[in-house]
């Protein structure tokens, strides 16, 4: 009871974590080849099964290839199937691995009626698998943009598990966001001032491109600071692909003209105008923040800089960083 009581925690734990920084597709491996397959059946009869359960969920497995090995080896050890079925939930959701995950959900949906609990490493009941269940839906339904599945999930999640309730309430609150950006165009005419005292617009910045990626900031802000030289990467590297980088300073035009020198900087570096219009207007609470932006002034995207979600936003306009 204790040591499913502890990979329950890390479930929980992980999935709070993983949902903080976003998640890290980590692409499946190829299958073991016949030696390595050989050589697990040689090792079978040696290991005990408490210690091969232990192993698949102790979180220490680092490579795809080792994870595959030892369910096999579990496998012809004789644990039973729904064992290393959670092992798999386990492990696809703390290490991030979405695609993996949801392809083995119609399988929990299919063998969910006949769980057996008292087997379960960690879930107690029918609620909270059918929670955790919903809840990797509403997630699949949340970055596919589905709102209607989403909420269906989230309410079947929390109803089943209000554990969950956090984790959900986050989500809500960033769907609702995005819902609310879709709808929102940024003023393209509006006129800006850069550092060094032009007067420009965002439509002109963004014209015969396909976006304009906005870096607000600040020289109070030490993460701002610290992001700089990846500022700097994304300005050189989407340059090409048609995607223009510009900073918007928060201050004044002297303090981002000083930063400006000091660092070297070579592209498009604004100044917001008084009142900032542009923070109020994207709900910006925060910085670092980023903004992708359509020629149309359609926000494709609005977050922290290292969010993948912005890699996401960017692979739908047919660029890469």
């Amino acid at each position: 009871m204790i040591q499913r009581k502890q990979h329950k925690r890390v479930l929980l734990a992980c999935i709070l974590c993983f949902f903080a920084i976003g998640h890290v597709h980590t692409p499946g491996l190829d299958a073991q080849t016949h030696d390595e397959g050989e050589k697990i059946s040689e090792q079978s009869d040696a290991i005990d099964l408490d210690q091969l359960k232990s192993n698949l969920f102790s979180g220490e497995i680092t490579s795809e290839e080792e994870f595959k090995a030892t369910l096999t080896l579990a496998t012809q050890a004789g644990l039973p199937e729904q064992i290393l079925m959670e092992a798999k939930i386990t492990r696809y959701w703390t290490k991030g691995q979405f695609q993996q995950l949801m392809a083995i959900l119609p399988q929990i949906e299919k063998d969910m009626e006949n769980w057996d609990y008292s087997l379960s490493e960690i879930f107690t009941g029918k609620n909270e698998l059918k929670g955790y269940y919903h809840l990797f839906r509403a997630y699949e339904a949340k970055v596919s943009d589905a709102s209607q599945s989403f909420a269906e999930n989230a309410k079947e999640s929390f109803w089943n598990y209000p554990e969950l309730g956090e984790i959900l309430s986050a989500w809500i609150k960033e769907v609702r966001e995005k819902e609310k950006m879709a709808n929102l165009v940024m003023p393209m005419d509006t006129v800006l001032t850069t550092s060094q005292g032009k007067q420009t617009t965002l439509s002109e910045l963004v014209t015969d491109k396909k976006g304009l990626l906005l870096d607000f900031w600040a020289t109070w802000c030490a993460p701002c600071i610290a992001l700089m030289p990846e500022l700097i990467h994304k300005a050189e590297t989407l340059k090409s692909q048609g995607i223009v980088v510009a900073g918007m300073n928060t201050e004044t035009e002297d303090k981002a003209e000083s930063f400006r020198k000091a660092r070297d900087i070579n592209f498009d570096w604004l100044v917001e105008p008084e009142g900032s219009p542009f923070q109020q207007l994207l709900q910006i609470d925060s910085i670092p923040r980023m903004v992708l932006v359509s020629p149309q002034g359609k926000v494709l995207y609005n977050g922290h800089p290292m969010d993948p979600a912005l890699i996401e936003a960017l692979n739908k306009l047919e660029v890469t960083l």
